[in-house]
């Protein structure tokens, strides 16, 4: 910290950056430890000791907590074939078994479930043993029942074509995305459906219904990624049985994973032809849709359906790259686009207007989007960031980043939505999609990110979602400058805020309005 403290006290108060490059050479760049960046290697053993911690709180049940562990033990798998990070994923290991062994193991025996003791490293059989524990149907054991909403109503495409529509997951029900593949197949004005496909369900009811889209005789173009860690064999099953049953399957881009969830339906009305469009953060898996939580845009726009299409064009080898009016999309200038947004609230804030930014996401890695924030800090520009896993932005750090605060939660569902708000000078502007802050997301994947142009929709987005996570004090812990999490508590006097519970609960009249 002594580098960055010399660094920060050779500013002029109140000095505006120029260009990135006017920030010092970064000496930490190839070692990892950094004056302005915290070590993304450390940074993802911390994200893993807040998975093992909601598996020892108390106050989560029983089998949700074997549930933290199960991911705790896929997580440490992978950590672990990294030389750097074995010996503490090892360390992290040893404390979820001893977890297992004291508290957990004979909190199982006590309700007449059998539970082997775990290896001293995790394995498949550990895994698979914590995952299908985790499983038994025992209601008193486990969270409450979602009681999902689900206000589309039975017509998608009737509904669609009213307004652009908002999903949230798990509190609103993924079932209108199932539904909406399940209608447009057996519709008989429905000529064409793409998909991509990151993730899906070793059953997938999406998959099916593409499958009966064929046998009705319609066009069907998937994009699979073969490469999607931990659902390579549902992917590659998947591929097969659609290219067996007629349909277009592609796998991307060569060095490029596809990692965009898009959907466009192409639907003859009288004698127009309309798209259909699902973007989201989140994959077409059924099961995972109840344990993430995820937004979705379902929309008729033209604009963005003829991006979608260009991008579906471009994936098969039709066209050359296209260019993009409304999407930002990957690796056809995201990072420019992003860039550029930041630059309008460092504008909008020397112009004397108040600048704000709020980004949502699982990861920020990537070193110039985290240089740019700092510029927007230093312009006087405020910055939330609601990162779950890895942040490498050091937040407060008296004239580098005194305007960023950082917050990471995990909770009951594990928070994978990706939402950025731009406050505009008064005229917000939202996204949403699948792109994390990294510079695979940036410029070694494909991924889209939506507008959200229906004004009561971004409304929604910003004081229902985003509002409830800033709000937490009871899943939150807050990132210090020096890589330390801290969790959160009510002020005195004041009431608990536990963002996920308060999404489960109806809507209010004044955040849906």
């Amino acid at each position: 910290m002594a580098q960055l403290q010399t660094y920060t006290d050779s500013m002029r108060p109140g000095a505006l950056p120029g260009p990135l490059d006017v920030l010092p050479p970064d000496p930490g760049a190839v070692t990892g430890s950094s004056p302005l960046f915290l070590d993304p290697d450390l940074g993802a053993i911390a994200f893993q000791r807040r998975v093992l911690e909601e598996a020892q709180d108390e106050r989560t049940p029983l089998l949700e907590r074997v549930k933290f562990l199960a991911i705790l033990g896929a997580n440490l798998t992978t950590l672990a074939r990294r030389t750097r990070l074995a010996a503490a994923a090892g360390q992290l290991w040893s404390e979820a078994a001893a977890c297992f062994a004291r508290r957990l193991r004979p909190m199982l025996a006590d309700h007449g479930i059998e539970a082997p003791a775990l290896g001293a490293a995790p394995t498949g059989h550990d895994l698979l043993q914590l995952w299908s524990i985790s499983r038994i149907e025992r209601p008193e054991l486990r969270d409450v029942p979602l009681g999902q909403r689900d206000e589309v109503g039975s017509d998608l495409f009737e509904a669609i074509g009213a307004r652009d529509i908002l999903l949230h997951h798990p509190c609103e029900s993924f079932r209108p995305v199932i539904d909406l593949i399940r209608q447009a197949a057996a519709d008989p004005a429905v000529t064409a459906i793409a998909m991509t496909l990151y993730r899906t369900d070793r059953e997938s009811p999406i998959g099916q219904a593409l499958v009966d889209a064929l046998r009705r005789g319609k066009r069907v173009e998937t994009v699979v990624e073969l490469r999607a860690r931990h659902d390579e064999e549902n992917n590659a099953r998947w591929a097969s049985a659609l290219r067996q049953a007629g349909a277009h399957v592609t796998y991307g881009l060569v060095g490029f994973k596809v990692h965009a969830k898009l959907a466009v339906i192409t639907r003859r009305e009288g004698a127009a032809t309309r798209r259909y469009v699902h973007l989201s953060s989140g994959n077409y898996h059924a099961e995972t849709s109840q344990t993430y939580t995820d937004v979705a845009l379902l929309t008729r726009d033209e604009t963005i359906a003829s991006d979608a299409a260009g991008l579906f064009d471009f994936l098969a080898g039709r066209t050359d790259a296209p260019t993009f009016r409304r999407l930002l999309v990957a690796p056809f200038g995201l990072r420019r686009e992003v860039r550029d947004l930041v630059a309008r609230e460092i504008e909008c804030s020397r112009r004397g207007v108040a600048g704000h930014i709020i980004l949502k996401m699982n990861a920020l890695t990537d070193r110039d989007v985290i240089r740019q924030l700092y510029r927007a800090s230093q312009a006087g520009v405020r910055v939330d960031l609601i990162v779950r896993g890895v942040c490498c932005l050091r937040p407060g750090v008296p004239g580098l980043s005194d305007g960023i605060h950082v917050r990471s939660i995990v909770g009951r569902f594990l928070e994978h939505s990706r939402i950025w708000w731009f406050r505009n000078g008064g005229r917000e502007e939202i996204f949403i999609g699948s792109a994390d802050l990294r510079p695979r997301n940036l410029g070694r994947r494909v991924e889209v990110m939506a507008p959200v142009g229906d004004s009561a929709l971004a409304r929604r987005i910003r004081h229902e979602i985003l509002s409830a996570s800033l709000a937490d004090t009871v899943s939150a812990r807050v990132l210090r400058g020096d890589g330390r999490y801290v969790r959160l508590a009510p002020s005195p006097g004041e009431p608990s805020v536990c963002s996920q519970r308060a999404l489960l609960e109806p809507r209010t009249a004044g955040a849906a309005s």
